[in-house]
């Protein structure tokens, strides 16, 4: 059906005028646009003679789209106040923050530089083991034995369901007091039959000692507990160590050479699977291949584990005393 007619000078009238302002850019393109179309393609013959003269009096850029700004909603206003806001807030935090930290960090060095520095306590070898153990921390024979003493009570007391003394601590040397790691070991006809200790200390030197000597008579996980048929026949050791230091080796054949027999205890690691050997363990294995290899399937390793592979190593040294063996 053909278009209705339209009056030309209306039409140009119209067009002529520019867009309502509460249109929209949508409502002003469909402006726009049906005037151009009612203009430029109506099929009716009479418009076709005008549509020369209309392009002429209106140039293009009469019916351009004007890029308006839309409106802003007050609540989007406010959104984007309140987002400006927060970020200067935020900016003002971590400067605060910032400066805290370097304040503190600056004073934390002046104190650090103020402190006095530690003295360098001289060592000695020890008896057994020929490790470096502090002079004032120095066991004698006479507190060893004294020591390997409330060891064989403490296992004595527990087989006969005894309650064990109270020692005020205030009636024992104040070496005793001392957080130093202890092994207990305790032998039949010079046969293993339990040894437990620790090698980080976690209690007090005579607590330690207690503690590893029920750990060695009755928790070994090799051994069943003792009995009291055995008790009469079990010979004790108590060994005291130094703090572990970790040896720097480059490869198997250097750290062979850094070992020395009969005075390093040695603790290999690797992931979880950890084992040591106390210096004494030197007598039953004197080779030093043969050392390593036993200590690897003691740590639930492959037995070349410290050939093939790179292990955490450390060494420490002890201070052991052993009961007198019965002729």
């Amino acid at each position: 059906m053909p278009e209705r007619m339209v009056n030309p000078a209306r039409l140009f009238i119209q067009s002529s005028k520019s867009c309502p302002d509460f249109l929209g850019p949508s409502a002003r393109h469909k402006w726009h646009g049906l005037l151009s179309y009612r203009v430029n393609e109506a099929p009716h013959n009479k418009l076709r003679g005008i549509k020369s003269e209309f392009a002429e009096a209106n140039p293009p850029s009469l019916f351009k789209l004007r890029r308006v700004r839309p409106a802003i909603h007050p609540r989007s206003k406010l959104q984007g106040i309140l987002a400006k806001a927060n970020k200067k807030f935020l900016t003002f935090i971590i400067f605060v923050l910032l400066s805290c930290f370097l304040a503190c960090g600056a004073f934390g060095c002046e104190q650090n530089n103020k402190k006095p520095k530690r003295e360098v306590r001289k060592t000695s070898n020890s008896k057994k083991g020929d490790g470096t153990m502090d002079n004032a921390k120095w066991i004698s024979e006479d507190e060893g034995k004294y020591l390997l003493g409330v060891a064989r009570k403490t296992i004595r007391d527990r087989l006969s369901k005894a309650e064990e003394p109270q020692i005020d601590p205030k009636d024992l040397p104040e070496k005793f007091q001392e957080r130093l790691g202890t092994f207990v070991t305790v032998t039949i006809d010079d046969n293993l039959r339990g040894c437990i200790g620790h090698i980080i200390p976690r209690e007090t030197l005579i607590e330690g000692i207690r503690e590893n000597a029920l750990n060695a008579a009755f928790r070994d996980p090799r051994f069943s507990p003792l009995t009291q048929e055995e008790f009469d026949k079990i010979e004790l050791e108590i060994s005291i160590l130094t703090p572990p230091q970790e040896l720097t080796y480059t490869d198997a054949e250097d750290l062979l050479d850094k070992l020395r027999p009969g005075i390093d205890g040695v603790i290999i690691k690797k992931g979880f699977n950890e084992a040591t050997f106390l210096p004494q363990v030197w007598e039953q294995l004197p080779d030093k291949r043969e050392f390593l290899t036993h200590l690897c399937l003691k740590a639930g390793l492959s037995a070349y584990s410290w050939e093939t592979e790179k292990l955490q190593v450390s060494i420490y040294q002890v201070q052991a005393f052993e009961e007198e063996k019965s002729k």
